[in-house]
């Protein structure tokens, strides 16, 4: 893994490359004021900049300027100046009390402020101080506060630039310090996420929406937010949002006990867990035909593998109280158990040290391993040059793989890798895959590198690969997880997947539909119980 030194403004050389690259796909579209600001903060001289790029990273509203150390902008007074001057930051009109306060560490407020000698916790202080407004206490304070002025500006920055609100600027660092490496790929202006102002509102509207949903007091604050949705469209990132958004206000309507505004909403939605949660609210109410019937358009059109497994989890449930009888699920053979000494790197090193003394080479790979070959095959497929799927360096996936549509938009890639993993260079092709300067990433997901990918590539047969790629293609965000923790590799050949519980583990959901998958298509897999000796 690579390590670097930053230089002493590097997160203003950060905040500067993205507000460079916004305006480089996106200036024909941004509102006005935030076309604006982003021009002005790129004009901005450095030492003001900087400091400007502080603030916004720092948790606010309000900022003691006594507390601004940073000795790499040189002259703060200055900076702070022409701030002022340009609109960036203000003195704050009569602050919250609260905002206020929590500027004040416990000590502060006792020397600041005429404290009975009995209020001895922080709380305590502040009830004693409770006939004080706030533009009193900041006069008695001394503290000089700073606001800033620029409104959601930065969110908006992060949210044309990365496309959500979850990622800010930690991740240039992390990249820049080689802690991440992302995949390599095309960025171009003509395949940008965004092509509307009403687009970036939307995005913005349903980021706020969901962010405000869990604290709606009442059904009509939930009615209220229902009302604020931006009306559907055919845009795939922000159809799926504004379905994540429907969700989101019916799980609210449920717990409000509106189970009619939640079933509608989910209705509307369809995008999972949409229908479980109908399956589940038809059930509570004995509406069980219904619910029959749910899981079974569930069954014939299952919007991914999560949903299919509710319902074979379910149905029994439903039948048995219907005075049916389900036909019984598979279930993997009963597990060996072994008893081992406790290894201080858990419970897989100690089953890999027990098959080591019978000469078999065992790893510790999880979901890396299959993870790594399947990125490096496939990269052409998930990193295609598709319309809004990539924009900007730092996506470990495309915006779009959670799409009904995304195997569509990449038929051609698809085709073109399952070709390559069938011919009879199959090896080499994933040897040159995992080798491009754009899978170098990979290198960080699987420490133990050459030696367990060599193996893999000389013992798993192609015909095997192909099955579990399929499996993981067909629903990448379910299926890329729940793989078993150990592959075995025997002296002379061959290979087995084993998944390894200690004691008072069980098998999770995801791992026990891929030992069936792998029961189904006769690959070599199972899975161990372990005890340890006393």
């Amino acid at each position: 893994m690579m390590s670097a030194e930053l230089p002493p403004l590097y997160y203003l050389d950060n905040l500067r490359t993205l507000v460079r690259h916004v305006l480089g796909l996106y200036a024909d579209i941004l509102p006005d004021d935030m076309l604006g600001r982003s021009e002005d903060f790129l004009a901005l001289p450095d030492a003001e900049a900087a400091l400007l790029t502080r603030l916004l990273c720092r948790k606010g509203p309000l900022f003691r300027t006594d507390r601004l150390h940073y000795p790499e902008i040189g002259a703060l007074e200055d900076a702070l100046t022409g701030l002022r001057e340009k609109g960036w930051i203000d003195r704050p009109g009569p602050p919250e009390r609260d905002a206020l306060l929590s500027l004040l560490t416990l000590p502060e407020l006792r020397q600041r402020f005429d404290v009975p000698a009995a209020a001895r916790t922080r709380s305590a202080v502040i009830r004693a101080l409770s006939d004080l407004d706030a533009r009193a206490l900041l006069a008695l304070s001394g503290l000089e506060v700073i606001a800033l002025n620029t409104g959601d500006w930065l969110d908006w920055m992060r949210l044309a630039f990365f496309g959500n609100l979850y990622q800010d600027m930690t991740t240039f660092v992390t990249a820049q310090l080689g802690v991440q490496r992302y995949p390599g790929y095309r960025l171009r202006r003509a395949t940008r996420l965004f092509n509307s102002a009403t687009e970036m509102e939307a995005a913005m509207t349903l980021h706020r929406l969901r962010e405000a949903v869990p604290d709606l007091p009442s059904p009509e604050a939930l009615n209220a937010a229902v009302a604020s949705l931006p009306p559907d469209t055919d845009h795939p990132l922000l159809q799926r949002r504004r379905r994540k958004a429907l969700n989101t206000l019916a799980r609210r309507a449920e717990q409000l006990g509106d189970p009619v505004l939640a079933e509608r909403l989910y209705r509307e939605s369809g995008l999972p867990p949409a229908r479980e949660r109908l399956v589940r609210l038809a059930f509570r109410d004995g509406r069980l035909e219904e619910a029959e019937a749910l899981l079974e358009a569930i069954a014939a059109h299952p919007a991914s593998e999560t949903e299919l497994a509710f319902r074979e989890r379910f149905l029994p449930r439903l039948l048995k109280k219907r005075g049916q009888r389900a036909e019984p699920e598979w279930q993997p053979e009963a597990p060996e158990t072994l008893c081992l000494t406790p290894h201080p790197d858990g419970v897989e090193a100690a089953v890999c040290h027990h098959l080591a003394t019978r000469g078999i080479t065992a790893f510790h790979v999880e979901n890396r391993l299959f993870n790594v070959l399947f990125r490096a095959h496939f990269h052409d497929v998930l990193f295609a040059d598709v319309q809004g799927a990539l924009t900007h360096p730092f996506q470990m996936a495309p915006h779009d793989l959670r799409d009904p549509e995304f195997h569509a938009r990449r038929q051609p890639q698809i085709e073109q890798a399952w070709q390559a993993l069938s011919g009879p260079d199959w090896t080499a092709h994933l040897q040159r895959a995992l080798s491009r300067p754009e899978c170098a990433y990979l290198e960080d997901w699987l420490p133990e590198g050459p030696e367990v990918l060599a193996l893999a590539l000389s013992r798993i047969p192609a015909a095997h690969l192909a099955l579990i790629f399929r499996r993981m293609l067909r629903d990448p965000h379910s299926n890329c997880s729940g793989l078993p923790d150990l592959i075995l590799f025997p002296p002379v050949a061959g290979y087995t997947l084993l998944e390894v519980k200690g004691p008072g583990d069980r098998l999770q959901d995801n791992q026990w539909r891929w030992l069936r998958y792998f029961h189904q298509h006769g690959l070599p897999a199972g899975h161990v119980r372990v005890v340890w000796h006393t």
